[in-house]
């Protein structure tokens, strides 16, 4: 498989959920919360990551950014990381696997780990749980504001 098609399956899945796709970059924004996804590739091979980022609008808006700002710092991939989804054989495009069988558990491995995880960061209260199973690392200044 190449990278393209891998982009394309991962945006695909991506938009399924409802995701807005803006310069490789996916977000979806909720009353409190911005989540945004991006997709990374190592230096090293043809591995490729999933990194979840999660933005608290009172925090962000309130200290940091306007509105405006904000969304600009999302397409820079600024803000506070969340977590990396990935896996070393079928997110790997090094190991050699089957397009079908790869997509397969492409699929089955966002619908186990992200879909959980984005239900979660969905709120203030999901975010404070995702701290507390230790998924989200975070800063004090975050937590004041849960």
């Amino acid at each position: 498989m190449e990278r393209k098609e891998f982009i394309k399956i991962l945006s695909k899945y991506f938009v399924e959920q409802n995701f807005i796709n803006e310069k490789q970059i996916w977000y979806i924004e909720r009353e409190e919360i911005i989540i945004a996804i991006d997709i990374q590739q190592s230096q090293y091979s043809k591995l490729f990551y999933v990194n979840i980022r999660v933005y608290i609008k009172d925090f962000y808006i309130k200290n940091l950014y306007t509105s405006q700002q904000l969304m600009e710092a999302i397409k820079k991939r600024h803000g506070m990381f969340l977590t990396t989804i990935t896996n070393n054989t079928f997110f790997n495009l090094d190991y050699i696997l089957d397009d079908e069988i790869r997509e397969s558990k492409i699929i089955n491995h966002l619908n186990t780990f992200l879909i959980p995880i984005i239900k979660l960061a969905g709120t203030k209260s999901g975010v404070k749980k995702l701290i507390t199973k230790n998924i989200l690392p975070s800063l004090p200044a975050i937590i004041e504001v849960l």
